[in-house]
């Protein structure tokens, strides 16, 4: 009996603290892109993506802290060398996103795609 209780502890304890999103960028368009902010729970510290290249993708995890908060849209804020692009985009409740992947796919600072899976 004491190591189910300790295995529902635990199993509580990882998905709360070290749950993931995979957050995937592609630059298609010619311009080089400054950074990216990707915000979800607004009481944490943003994803940042550093000096995108044209054709270039990258990818790296939000990681969650358990700061309560609300719910909300993502909100993503892209900086280019002459512009900064904000978006607003999706869902998380309670601070938390319910996303698996989500992509952010570049065409131009005019055409920004979206999408969750």
């Amino acid at each position: 009996m004491k190591k189910i209780f300790l295995f529902y502890i635990f199993i509580t304890f990882t998905s709360c603290t070290f749950y993931k999103n995979k957050v995937i960028v592609k630059n298609n368009s010619m311009a080089k892109i400054d950074s990216i902010s990707f915000y979800g729970n607004p009481n944490c510290k943003p994803l940042i993506f550093k000096n995108i290249e044209p054709n270039q993708k990258i990818e790296n995890y939000l990681k969650n802290c358990n700061k309560e908060s609300g719910d909300g849209s993502y909100k993503i804020t892209l900086y280019f060398k002459d512009t900064i692009i904000s978006k607003g985009h999706g869902y998380f409740t309670n601070g938390t996103p319910i996303f698996n992947k989500i992509y952010i796919q570049v065409e131009n600072k005019n055409d920004i795609k979206i999408w969750e899976e």
